[in-house]
């Protein structure tokens, strides 16, 4: 976790390291976390993926996500990147509305 992960989560990489990835996720989307993490076990990337994360303050924040698997001696490793696109979807969901509502008038 960099500088920038620490700042959307409100999570320290100390506080995160040893936490289980379905305790900072969205219960209605923990199944399908683990169908993707279950995939990318499979030794191929997953790109990208959409999650609904829970900041340390509580907060939803939705981050898009790209995972790539790496070799390690014991144990399976997932190197993710993240971007937040919670802004994004707020747009958009207010794109979606305001057209619907345009819809209605035509």
């Amino acid at each position: 976790l960099n500088k920038a992960g620490e700042r959307i989560t409100g999570y320290l990489r100390d506080e995160l390291v040893g936490m289980n990835l379905l305790d900072v996720v969205v219960e209605e989307e923990r199944e399908r976390v683990c169908a993707v993490l279950a995939d990318s076990s499979k030794a191929h990337a997953v790109n990208p993926y959409e999650i609904t994360f829970i900041s340390k303050q509580g907060a939803k924040v939705n981050l898009e996500v790209n995972l790539r698997p790496m070799e390690g001696d014991e144990q399976f490793e997932i190197v993710a990147t993240a971007r937040d696109v919670t802004e994004r979807k707020k747009k958009d969901a207010e794109l979606r509305a305001l057209l619907q509502e345009i819809h209605h008038f035509l």
